[in-house]
């Protein structure tokens, strides 16, 4: 989320109005799934419409090379800070491609040296299981 504050400033209206219709009602989805209830969907998208306007305390400016998503966002403070919660869940993430690499390396067997050891030992159940 702290990305629209950089990139906001030069995109056009009709852009933004689209964007943050989706991204609110998907923040609120993701937000419900953690626990919560209607009232806090709605103190979330109140956040978020104070967030696109940079009110207080969402108008201090993120400096590059200096702060972090996780900095800038700690110090975003306010009561029942949804909207912080829910930036700090989505930035301790950690995204990974296990399972795509895990699906090439098995690929690899059948096409690397490993094959010609064991071309009469693999069925297309044993490759399979290791997916």
């Amino acid at each position: 989320m702290y990305f629209i504050y950089s990139y906001s400033n030069s995109l056009d209206k009709n852009f933004q109005d689209k964007t943050f219709r989706q991204m609110a009602l998907a923040a609120m989805k993701i937000w419900s799934k953690f626990g919560s209830n209607e009232n806090g969907c709605k103190i979330l998208l109140s956040q978020l419409r104070s967030y696109s306007e940079y009110n207080p305390p969402y108008d201090m400016e993120y400096t590059d090379g200096y702060d972090t998503p996780e900095l800038w966002w700690s110090t975003c403070r306010q009561p029942k800070n949804y909207i912080q919660k829910l930036a700090l869940k989505l930035l301790a993430i950690t995204p990974h491609q296990a399972a795509c690499e895990r699906a090439f390396s098995i690929l690899n067997w059948m096409t690397g040296k490993r094959r010609t050891r064991y071309l009469y030992n693999f069925n297309i159940n044993t490759i399979s299981t290791y997916l």
